[in-house]
């Protein structure tokens, strides 16, 4: 079957070829959207951080054990591409090959956890958007890890605005007591990656990891694809 699949690939690559979103080459059959040579010049994240000790900026609040992404966000790069396609332009699939992508950094260094929880959009914003990016995201890194997505544990109450027009201040002020719990599950004494598409502040995912660690024993991880290293690059996430 995987032969058969296979040919039919290379079949339509030939009467209906692909070409990159970036820099418009011809890309092969394995490559999703962008060719090898524009995902090789993505920033990739450092692994070789000791990051339990690596307060960046002081994104992330206690209650976080570790964090990991795929890459750094650079504006007017592949990198800013590929995550307005995820999150802006309905490229699921990307979405998933991203996450595939993370999955498969975290089992080349050996990054465990026993469970995936997405960042919950509010119901609203998923209704417009028809999907939660995180979710999608999330999909691709447990599809490589083997584990469980647990997409009902939190839901967001309030439907906050963009975060990247606030300064931290009002990032953490906005996102205060947006989520609850809803979900009955003991996940006690657990390892949680709690996955967002982007991390720009830590200001939403610090929040979900205060809410589950008030009522859990459990570590909790920080994923995300792609890292904001420079606050002056938040702006322009979403434009």
């Amino acid at each position: 079957m995987f032969f058969f699949k296979n040919i039919f690939n290379t079949f339509l690559d030939i009467i209906l070829p692909r070409y990159c979103f970036n820099c418009e080459n011809l890309i092969l059959s394995e490559d999703n959207y962008f060719c090898s040579d524009c995902y090789s010049k993505l920033s990739y994240f450092d692994y070789g951080i000791n990051h339990k000790e690596f307060k960046a900026e002081e994104k992330y609040c206690s209650e976080i054990d570790n964090f990991y992404s795929l890459f750094y966000f650079e504006p007017e790069s592949i990198s800013q591409k590929i995550i307005h396609m995820i999150k802006y332009e309905n490229k699921q699939k990307l979405g998933l090959f991203m996450g595939e992508k993370l999955g498969e950094a975290l089992l080349k260094h050996d990054i465990k956890a026993d469970m995936i929880i997405p960042i919950p959009l509010h119901k609203s914003r998923k209704k417009e958007r028809g999907y939660n990016q995180s979710e999608i995201i999330s999909l691709g890194v447990a599809s490589v890890l083997k584990i469980p997505v647990i997409t009902k544990m939190l839901i967001r109450e309030k439907n906050t605005i963009s975060q990247t027009k606030l300064n931290r201040v009002e990032r953490k002020q906005n996102v205060s007591g947006a989520f609850k719990i809803t979900r009955d599950l003991d996940i006690n004494n657990k390892t949680i990656f709690v996955l967002d598409d982007v991390i720009t502040s830590g200001a939403t995912i610090s929040e979900c990891s205060k809410l589950l660690k008030s009522k859990f024993n459990i570590k909790i991880i920080s994923l995300s694809l792609a890292y904001v290293k420079d606050k002056h690059d938040i702006l322009k996430i979403e434009t």
